[in-house]
């Protein structure tokens, strides 16, 4: 069953003066609604009920007119029938009168909480003649409260107050369903019925509580337990005592304690109690009993021991001073005015930071007589920070204001390193290096040049504390590369020496000039075209594109660097008209302008065909190669045989007129490999090309 605490619920008082309000202004009052809240125990014997009305208003309209139960059984196979209710109780079970109290709430019965409950049903008004609705309605909702808070702890209690009930009459073994019933017959309050369903085989134990942590304190102990898991099943508890390690205890409160929750409450998940003792350092065993909303009592938790421990701390030290002693070293010095008994000595602490991190020098502290010491080991390279405490010999302290110990630093951090960066088409530059290992480091200076030769202009106008930087440069310039340095500084401003230098490119807009034709030459075998190269120093390379007769440009030949500056063009017909155009290409990959357009037309005495039909066989001893050739072509003319042996030049071997159309070569050898053309020569002066290549191993 729910636990219910001592709490104010201002409404039940305020509501029905609401109600009789409404009625003398003829006006129909819309009925309040309540809920009557239900558990149960099985005993194995007996299931007990108890019950609540969860409003102050609630519970005083039941208690007029009292509570029905009834019960119904679930049957093992078949379907329940909620019609099946029997009732248990002949007479509404009520309140009792206030005069049969005295069983329970009088002389010798030592019931506290009896007498509460009798206070609570039939006590005297303590608010005042004339008092507000409020006042009214705050003591109304408190015999409430304390009404069935002593009906959680105390039994009979609970009976009296007519919120128990015990059934004897049940089968073990059998599930029931039960529900009590408001009778009150209230036009201004719906009290709904409460429902559980109990299966008589389960007979529960009570669990053994958990006392989770004792904190000792000063002159006190707070034990503390989980409030989640315990109001699960207690309402409230004994607190147990000893002081001779479990032997014999004592209870430390009168009435059950109950530690209610509080929402300003730091630690409002658990349960506290706190226990003043008179002696630190003597030890004290506790333990805690549960009491559950049916009025029983757990088995005692396990036992946790704990006792008061000092906690005042000795004074903090004072006028802390730290001088440089030249050097790693920085002498400490303090006043201690008021010298507690058991001071046992000092703590010196350091840090970088004056906000946080201090650590201390060593572990055994300075004798309590000590006002200097020195620090051998400060660090030169960052800044230090120091605070004395004061120790007693309880392991408590408190610490002074913080010194600050200057030491002169003139050594510099050492140069950036793994400097990178690159430039965007739109000018904008990333630069980033390595950060520093240096403690002191403060960032770093960005210089910049557009030239390796110039002086450095710096771009950050102080320290930048980071690795990487960024810049805007103007690509509109002659200069086609821009320079960076870095230096580091420290928290002292020593500089260290530049940086590597870092060499960025800037990316290149401007084309290169174009290649200009210087002349040309039309010869028998071929066209000789001449051009000056590009005048820009980033040229990596030049085309040139040519169309014949009225056909397309397409690029003919290209030319790395600037170092050739002709051909001569083979691949011709006689008759045709050439066109010829160069540009260069630059290291960006800008294209110049084509340079001007250059016409010839190729006149040569090249005939448009040469003698490709051509067969060659060894001769029928083996002394001799066999040419023989087919020509179509009419007219006056001779042929001029050409040979060249294992890969050499081709050579003049033999010339024959027109109508003899073989040739056997005699002066051959067995093993070598032979090539042979034929070119046609007419008596005008004309020749042919160069015939098809015919090639034998003889």
């Amino acid at each position: 069953m729910r636990s219910y605490k001592i709490q104010v619920i201002a409404i039940a008082f305020s509501l029905l003066l609401g109600v009789v309000t409404a009625q003398g202004q003829g006006k129909k009052p819309q009925p309040f609604k309540a809920n009557i809240q239900l558990s149960a125990k099985a005993y194995g014997d007996s299931i007990v009920l108890r019950w609540a009305p969860d409003s102050p208003g609630a519970w005083t309209t039941a208690n007029k007119y009292g509570y029905a139960i009834e019960r119904t059984e679930v049957p093992a196979k078949g379907s329940f029938d909620p019609a099946a209710y029997q009732r248990l109780n002949s007479a509404p079970i009520k309140p009792w009168p206030l005069d049969d109290w005295a069983t329970i709430a009088g002389k010798g019965t030592n019931n506290s909480m009896a007498a509460v409950a009798a206070q609570a049903l039939y006590g005297k008004s303590f608010t005042a003649t004339g008092a507000s609705y409020a006042q009214m309605s705050d003591e109304f909702a408190s015999r409430w409260s304390f009404a069935l808070m002593a009906a959680d702890l105390n039994p009979p209690t609970a009976t009296a107050l007519g919120l128990r009930f015990a059934d004897k009459n049940i089968v073990r073994g059998n599930v029931y369903i039960y529900r009590v019933i408001s009778i009150a017959d209230s036009s201004f309050y719906k009290i709904d019925p409460g429902y559980i369903v109990v299966n008589t085989t389960d007979v529960l134990k009570i669990p053994q509580p958990l006392i989770s942590k004792a904190t000792e304190m000063q002159n006190a102990i707070q034990l503390e337990w989980d409030r989640t898991f315990h109001e699960k099943v207690f309402t409230a508890y004994w607190i147990e005592k000893s002081a001779d390690m479990g032997k014999t205890y004592t209870r430390l409160n009168k009435i059950p304690y109950i530690n209610p929750q509080n929402q300003l409450r730091e630690k409002n998940n658990l349960i506290l109690y706190t226990d003043s003792v008179k002696e630190n350092y003597k030890l004290f065993v506790y333990r805690i009993i549960g009491i559950t909303s049916f009025g029983e009592q757990s088995n005692p938790s396990q036992a946790v021991t704990a006792m008061g421990r000092d906690k005042t701390a000795p004074a903090a030290p004072l006028k802390v001073k730290a001088v440089s002693l030249g050097g790693s070293r920085i002498k400490l010095s303090w006043e201690k005015p008021i010298v507690e008994k058991d001071l046992k000595g000092f703590i010196i602490g350091r840090s970088k930071n004056a906000a946080e991190g201090f650590l201390p020098l060593f572990e055994k502290p300075l004798s309590p007589s000590t006002r200097s010491w020195i620090d051998e080991n400060a660090d030169v390279t960052t800044t230090n920070y120091y605070v004395v405490a004061a120790m007693d010999t309880a392991g408590n302290g408190n610490v002074s204001m913080i010194s600050y110990g200057m030491i002169v630093d003139s050594i510099p951090p050492k140069p950036p390193v793994n400097l990178k960066g690159s430039i965007d088409s739109l000018g904008v530059v990333r630069i980033s290096w390595k950060f520093g290992k240096e403690p002191d480091l403060a960032g770093y200076m960005v210089y910049f040049a557009n030239d390796s030769t110039h002086v450095f202009s710096s771009r950050t106008p102080k320290p930048l504390r980071d690795t990487t930087y960024m810049d805007t440069i103007t690509l509109k310039t002659l200069s086609g590369k821009i320079y960076y340095k870095i230096k580091s500084v420290d928290v002292n401003y020593n500089y260290s020496k530049f940086s590597v230098l870092l060499e960025l490119k800037k990316p290149d807009k401007i084309k290169p000039t174009s290649p200009v034709f210087s002349g040309y030459k039309v010869k028998d075998d071929g066209i000789r075209i001449d051009w000056i190269n590009s005048l820009s120093e980033d040229v990596v390379e030049h085309k040139l594109f040519r169309k014949v007769d009225n056909g397309n440009w397409s690029e003919y030949r290209k030319f790395p660097g600037a170092q050739i500056n002709s051909l001569v063009d083979k691949d011709l017909k006689p008759g045709s008209v050439y066109y010829y155009q160069l540009i260069s290409i630059d290291d960006s990959g800008n294209k110049s302008n084509p340079s001007v357009e250059m016409t010839l037309k190729f006149t040569g005495n090249v005939i448009a065909m040469g003698v490709n039909t051509v067969f060659a066989k060894p001769t029928a001893d083996k002394k001799g190669i066999l040419l023989s050739w087919n020509y179509p072509v009419q007219g006056n003319f001779r042929y001029v045989i050409y040979r060249a042996i294992n890969g050499g030049d081709f050579l003049t071997v033999s010339t024959t007129s027109q109508d003899n159309t073989s040739f056997t070569d005699k002066n051959v050898r067995i093993g070598s490999t032979y090539e042979y053309q034929i070119r046609i020569f007419f008596t005008d002066g004309k020749k042919s090309a160069l015939g098809k290549v015919v090639k034998i191993v003889l």
